[in-house]
């Protein structure tokens, strides 16, 4: 389970199959800027970056904020959501996340096929 804000904007890039580039190029930020958030190199970017980030990858929003260090307290409190998420995918190993990963990359390629059909 992705635990920094790099790790978590990493693990999702991953899970929709995108390179660096393509992601960078979604969230209008250069592909350096992206793999320094990945790394946790920058470690508090801004709200309008973690929007951009969000609206790119389709991602929480308040979730990038929360991870960022933006949102404490009652703000902080996971939603149905989360808590779901957390209690079907918190405790996977990494070997297990990326077998799901790899799954899930599989079952939007098989979907796209039958689309295009």
């Amino acid at each position: 389970m992705a635990k920094t804000l790099g790790e978590l904007i990493r693990a999702r890039r991953d899970v929709l199959g995108l390179s660096a580039q393509k992601a960078a190029r979604a969230a209008s930020m250069s592909t350096a800027y992206l793999l320094r958030l990945e790394e946790d190199a920058k470690v508090k970017p801004s709200p309008m970056i973690l929007n951009k980030v969000a609206t790119a990858l389709a991602m929480d929003y308040v979730e990038l904020m929360r991870r960022a260090g933006y949102l404490i307290g009652a703000n902080a409190t996971p939603t149905a959501v989360d808590a779901e998420k957390l209690a079907l995918f918190g405790d996977l190993s990494e070997t297990e996340l990326k077998d799901v990963t790899e799954y899930i990359r599989w079952r939007r390629t098989q979907l796209e096929q039958k689309k295009a059909r």
